[in-house]
């Protein structure tokens, strides 16, 4: 699992919207929301990700899906992923 945490963050780009459990909520750099991001899966260690919902429309796309942890907590966690430059991004990224 750490291996994909850091793909994720790879993923992130330089400016990124957030909201974390009502919490952290606007506009990060990439360092931040890395640092906001990496703090929430250190508390909620994940097992797994499973899709719900998803769409493309243009240059962006969006995933909605349930985030289990190892403590059987569930999370609703939103995506929003742009193409910039021929690579796709994360521009926005909620966890309910």
């Amino acid at each position: 699992l750490e291996f994909r945490r850091v793909l994720f963050r790879s993923y992130f780009n330089d400016r990124m919207e957030l909201s974390i459990l009502g919490q952290h909520i606007g506009v990060y750099t990439k360092l931040q929301s890395q640092e906001v991001v990496q703090a929430f899966l250190t508390n909620n260690t994940p097992q797994s990700f499973n899709i719900s919902h998803k769409g493309i429309k243009e240059n962006s796309g969006f995933a909605i899906g349930i985030l289990t942890t190892t403590n059987n907590k569930k999370y609703r966690v939103y995506i929003l992923v742009r193409n910039t430059n021929e690579k796709s991004l994360i521009h926005q990224l909620r966890i309910r």
